[in-house]
């Protein structure tokens, strides 16, 4: 996945990438070093995005 996507990702779940870093304490830059990262990295922020639950849960 590439940054666009991520975001996408999190959009889809009625969350902005603003308010789902803060729910995991984590910053902007490291949402950048991430979606740029290693597999390893990217394959990190996919499965917290997918732990992150519909809004409005």
């Amino acid at each position: 996945m590439n940054k666009k996507q991520f975001t996408a990702s999190i959009h889809l779940k009625g969350w902005s990438v603003e308010d789902a870093l803060s729910r995991w304490g984590r910053s902007q830059d490291w949402y950048h070093r991430n979606t740029n990262g290693t597999e390893k990295q990217k394959q990190r922020l996919e499965d917290m995005i997918k732990g992150l639950p519909e809004q409005g849960e």
